[in-house]
């Protein structure tokens, strides 16, 4: 509720996620961004059952080096 008294632990939780969670969230997403532009996997964002795919290949994969390798794109 807008305006009502932030109790302590609420307080303490909103300052990690500030200072702990949303950096490191920030430095996933810019990683795997460059991953995928490394990767020249930009294009296969333009097709959904694409991206579903890799990521279904994914789940069962050691790596994405490994999955793009398959699909000959390494």
């Amino acid at each position: 509720m807008h305006g009502a008294h932030v109790r302590k632990d609420a307080e303490e939780a909103a300052i990690y996620l500030v200072e702990g969670i949303v950096p490191m969230a920030e430095r996933l997403a810019r990683m795997s961004l460059l991953k995928v532009l490394e990767s020249g996997l930009e294009r296969l964002f333009k097709n959904g059952d694409s991206v579903e795919q890799l990521f279904d290949e994914l789940l069962f994969a050691d790596s994405i080096e490994e999955v793009l390798e398959k699909r000959g794109r390494l």
